[in-house]
């Protein structure tokens, strides 16, 4: 089933203070993640249905097929790390393509300033240690590139432990299958918000999958 901005509709839950207040506002597809970024461009918010659960089985798919790899911190040239024990694989699909766009569409900002949709697999015992972001180097350019912001996109839920924590925003997401955390990295003056910081914790049982959207200020390919 394909789904297009104006078929969706998202709830939109912002993470910390306005969560602890009992925000919870539902927007069209399109509009709704403007409205929650004037609100508050600093907080983390929940995306609900950001993709289907067929799209979802498909990234996993991919992945598999395409042979994940240890994830390192940086970029794929870096030694492996005790804080990050994940695997990972980068793809170029039309299902990954399909995702790109409809993050596109909602945040109103090309594709060409996307990087590939990564796809990560934590085992048992895998976790992410809390880190930022906004200073990686980019998957598709050997250039420094911020990272405005993140999509994290939840691709399956039948497994235990794996919740995202922000430690700063005193808030913990428990996954749901096709469920999306968005946030941005940098504010518009360019220091690292300390909201963005999350970690992925450990899962107990079972095995995860997430998908990641990277987004730029500008094309990471020139």
């Amino acid at each position: 089933m394909e789904l297009s901005p104006r078929q969706l509709v998202m709830t939109a839950v912002v993470l910390g203070a306005c969560a602890a207040a009992g925000c919870s506002v539902a927007y069209a597809a399109g509009s709704y993640l403007h409205r929650v970024f004037s609100m508050d461009a600093h907080v983390p918010c929940l995306v609900h249905h950001l993709a289907t659960s067929d799209e979802c089985a498909a990234l996993i798919a991919e992945a598999e097929g395409a042979g994940l790899k240890r994830s390192t911190v940086a970029h794929d040239n870096e030694p492996i790390s005790t804080g990050r024990t994940s695997s990972h694989v980068f793809l170029e699909s039309p299902t990954a393509e399909t995702l790109k766009q409809r993050v596109s569409a909602f945040l109103g900002i090309p594709t060409a300033h996307f990087e590939n949709v990564q796809v990560v697999r934590y085992n048992p015992g895998e976790k992410y240690d809390a880190h930022y972001d906004a200073a990686a180097k980019s998957s598709t350019s050997a250039r420094e590139l911020p990272r405005l912001y993140t999509v994290l996109v939840y691709l399956n839920d039948d497994y235990e432990g794996g919740h995202t924590a922000f430690p700063k925003c005193g808030a913990e997401v428990t996954p749901r299958q096709g469920m999306g955390v968005l946030w941005r990295n940098l504010s518009e003056s360019g220091r690292i918000l300390q909201s963005s910081y999350h970690a992925g914790l450990p899962v107990t049982r079972g095995t995860k999958y997430v998908a990641t959207l990277w987004i730029h200020g500008s094309p990471p390919n020139p």
